[in-house]
């Protein structure tokens, strides 16, 4: 068992490679839904450690229209997070010499969820504004539990 974190650690940063391009967002796992929905929780609490709830406005870089888009988005809005939701058009309107966001437009949020090389491994990032937060969690038996350290990417 102490031998299975290193080594699913290794795995991830490994899928990594292979994964949906850097800049890539969206939902590229096929975790069934309540493995999502807990990974959705997951990411919320380690948002509310890092972001105050109730003092943050979160602007979705992406439609949450997937099976862990959708818990996430519901779970920010409990947990009293403000939410922008994601204009499909504005982003590819949007030219270089466009205005920069208004004030209050809020931080930019945006996720990745993807399957690590070995069974039952997802990883979440979280790219908010100019960082990534990043962990590795293993599912067992529709039970989830983390396989290393949330990493975070300035």
């Amino acid at each position: 068992m102490s031998r299975l974190v290193p080594c699913a650690l290794l795995l991830a940063c490994l899928a990594g490679c292979a994964a949906p391009g850097a800049h890539s967002l969206g939902n590229y796992s096929d975790a069934p839904a309540p493995v999502q929905q807990q990974l959705a929780a997951a990411a919320v609490k380690q948002l509310a450690v890092l972001y105050p709830p109730g003092h943050t406005r979160f602007a979705l870089q992406q439609a949450v229209s997937d099976g862990f888009g959708q818990p996430l988005a519901a779970d920010l809005r409990a947990r009293g997070y403000a939410l922008q939701e994601f204009k499909a058009g504005a982003s590819e309107s949007a030219g270089s010499a466009a205005a920069p966001p208004a004030a209050d437009a809020g931080v930019p949020l945006g996720y990745l969820l993807d399957q690590a090389a070995g069974p039952g491994l997802y990883r979440i990032s979280l790219r908010v504004g100019s960082q990534t937060l990043t962990r590795v969690y293993q599912a067992h038996d529709g039970q989830l539990a983390p396989a290393g350290a949330w990493l975070r990417k300035e």
